[in-house]
């Protein structure tokens, strides 16, 4: 059996924003100390009393320098809302910052982040599967390019950190290296083409 917690950073009235970032950071110190095998971060944005967190990998790579053994997650990146270029290479970093211990989880949130983020809602599945796939494709090739409706690239190297054969599990606890699909997300199904 393995053991791990999960935390969005919820910041309370009362609480700052850095009081609340010493103590993730602190709390996935003593998580490592006392023997948790992984720490799952979620991606929240626009809720404060709810979550501060609008960049778990930031957090993760800093939980990196300060811990030894601790897998280090995300529960879940949101792909939708980003353009994946820079999530696979901000993940690599993790990923070489942490000595390989990043478990990589992706997710699609909910539709109330879409239009702070200017995205229409009905176009969350499509960006998903593509973002997924473009940082597959990073991830497993030393040059690539790739041509979809929301996403594009010519020829590109990216830094891939560890991990050269990304696994992929939906719904299920990883193991390294992962990429990770939330069940609720996927609906288990669309792995059926990876």
């Amino acid at each position: 059996m393995r053991f791990g917690f999960f935390d969005q950073l919820p910041c309370a009235p009362g609480y700052s924003e850095p009081q609340r970032y010493k103590d993730i950071l602190a709390q996935i110190e003593l998580g490592d100390a006392v023997g948790f095998d992984t720490v799952w971060l979620g991606e929240i944005h626009f809720i404060r009393e709810f979550s501060i967190l609008a960049d778990p990998l930031m957090v993760l790579a800093a939980a990196a320098q300060r811990t030894s053994r601790i897998r280090l997650g995300t529960a879940v990146t949101l792909l939708p809302l980003h353009n994946p270029i820079k999530i696979a290479e901000e993940a690599a970093i993790a990923d070489i910052l942490s000595d390989g211990r990043l478990e990589f989880g992706v997710g699609r949130g909910i539709a109330r982040h879409y239009a702070s983020y200017g995205i229409p809602p009905e176009e969350s599945r499509g960006r998903f599967d593509e973002a997924l796939d473009f940082i597959l494709a990073a991830w497993t090739n030393d040059s690539f390019s790739f041509d979809g409706k929301y996403f594009q690239a010519r020829e590109l190297t990216v830094c891939r950190g560890r991990c050269k054969r990304p696994t992929r599990r939906c719904g299920s606890l990883p193991t390294a290296p992962t990429l990770s699909r939330s069940r609720r997300d996927t609906g288990c199904r669309s792995s059926r083409r990876r």
